[in-house]
């Protein structure tokens, strides 16, 4: 299963690079600086997310 750990990693990466677009499209400031943080805490949500159960 070793292409899951990539999945898992690049699927919160890509959320906020997603949310990141549409809210500088959008011009909005509050949204952008929320989308900045989320992209900043992505890698470490992807490997929680792809950490084995204990």
């Amino acid at each position: 299963m070793a292409l899951d750990v990539p999945q898992e990693y690049t699927r919160p990466q890509g959320d906020a690079s997603q949310l990141l677009a549409e809210a500088l499209r959008r011009k909005d400031p509050e949204r952008i600086r929320e989308v900045r943080e989320l992209a900043h805490r992505a890698p470490k949500m992807a490997r929680e997310a792809a950490a084995p159960a204990q």
